[in-house]
């Protein structure tokens, strides 16, 4: 099942995928040697994971990239909660967690802190929403009975989590965590953490659209379309991605493949909104900021972006791109 942040893609396809297509002739600035080229396409996160890549050695360039597929793969493993031998498949389960993996438990307090910094905006605590419009065959929250509304409202609360070290507690029965707002971004930082070490910093690494650039680009950056929710087939736009990472959210793929909105809006003025795609300097930022703006709505959402230095959004409405002030890119 395609990611709901399908929306994004680089421009040059492959398959099911639109990923960075090479440019033929680049050569080194500095030693004038040919670049040695690479694009390779897995499916992992319940989408498609491209690496393109270019590197002066060959050699340095194929292990380079393994180690960093290897590395989405299990990570892939250690943030699911579709798992019930998962760490987060474990805590749902048994609503504790004694000791945590480090990374898991890194990522889900940055993830709590999101939550109050948009107050509630970005929230990991939504499993028992998304569970409960599934059993329901409900579209959207407003949809379900309204005990029932009461009572995921309720379970829904991140004041819930408690965490003491690497130990997590859900406070109520019934409470579930999710991730799935911010570890795919945060995945494809360590893939492109992985390609800086072992010397390959020319690449663009895209999971299901959330996208992350190398620090060295050999040309003018890669060439991003931001497709249209209501037509995937049509670019609304292109842009030059030259460094950073870029995600897009919205409830369009979800709906199309599941009959639900997958992220959860807390105010009514997103109801025009039919995606948000953000721009930053980690993927991890991107990511979760992304799905913290689409439940925000544009007023709210706008105004948090604005306090967020080094960060920009472009809205998909009824009307067309509405970029928020400090958004980076001519639309």
């Amino acid at each position: 099942m395609v990611s709901r942040r399908g929306f994004l893609g680089a421009i040059g396809a492959l398959g099911a995928l639109a990923c960075a297509a090479p440019i033929a002739g680049l050569t080194s600035a500095a030693q004038g040697r040919p670049l040695h080229k690479r694009t390779e396409t897995r499916l992992m996160m319940g989408t498609y994971a491209a690496i393109s890549a270019r590197s002066e050695s060959r050699a340095r360039l194929d292990e380079a990239m393994e180690r960093a597929f290897a590395a989405m793969s299990r990570a892939e493993t250690l943030f699911t909660r579709r798992s019930g031998s998962s760490p987060l498949g474990v805590l749902n389960g048994q609503g504790i967690l004694r000791d945590a993996p480090e990374p898991v438990a890194e990522l889900l307090r940055h993830a709590l802190r999101l939550s109050e910094q948009t107050r509630g905006g970005f929230n990991p605590a939504t499993a028992p929403v998304l569970e409960a419009l599934s059993a329901y065959g409900a579209r959207t929250i407003e949809e379900l009975p309204a005990s029932v509304r009461k009572d995921v409202g309720v379970l829904a609360s991140p004041k819930g989590v408690i965490m003491d070290g690497l130990a997590i507690r859900l406070a109520q029965p019934g409470m579930g965590l999710s991730l799935d707002g911010i570890a795919k971004g945060h995945i494809v930082d360590m893939a492109a953490g992985e390609l800086e070490k072992h010397g390959v910093t020319d690449f663009l690494v895209d999971a299901g659209g959330d996208m992350r650039t190398g620090s060295a680009n050999a040309h003018s950056g890669w060439a991003v379309g931001i497709q249209n929710a209501s037509d995937p087939a049509r670019n609304l736009t292109v842009f030059r991605l030259r460094s950073g990472a870029v995600a897009t959210s919205g409830n369009y793929e979800s709906r199309a493949s599941r009959g639900y909105d997958h992220l959860v809006p807390v105010a009514s003025d997103n109801a025009a909104a039919r995606a948000v795609t953000v721009v930053s300097s980690s993927c991890v930022q991107a990511d979760a900021l992304a799905t913290a703006l689409f439940a925000m709505g544009r007023t709210k959402g706008n105004a948090f972006i604005r306090r967020t230095p080094g960060s920009g959004c472009l809205w998909q409405t009824e009307k067309g791109l509405a970029p928020s002030g400090n958004w980076p890119i001519g639309a």
